[in-house]
């Protein structure tokens, strides 16, 4: 595994997420544009709650793996949206069953 972009709105908080590491990476303002990135696979979502559910949906459509920290959705709908855009776009041999 190794990091290949970082996202943030805030432009000081980007160019010290790219100075912490070692190996160039591309850096983007808006999360879509880093998902349609072919060189990322796997997307963290680590935003404030608000953004977990729009940004998971949108990282399935784009067919990345997510890993997104807690909590996922703020409500029973948008979990149920996200669940949705993931049987249908990330393919089946990608998803890690729950222990």
């Amino acid at each position: 595994t190794r990091l290949v972009a970082v996202c943030d709105v805030d432009k000081n908080h980007l160019e010290l997420g790219k100075q912490l590491v070692k190996d160039k990476i591309a850096a983007y303002h808006d999360f879509r544009d880093l998902i349609l990135d072919p060189n990322v696979d796997i997307v963290h979502i680590a935003t404030p709650p608000h953004w977990h559910g729009i940004m998971s949906v949108e990282a399935a459509k784009a067919g990345k793996d997510i890993w997104c920290e807690k909590p996922m959705t703020r409500t029973i709908g948008e979990g149920k949206r996200v669940m949705e855009a993931i049987r249908t776009y990330v393919p089946l041999e990608h998803l890690v069953p729950f222990r």
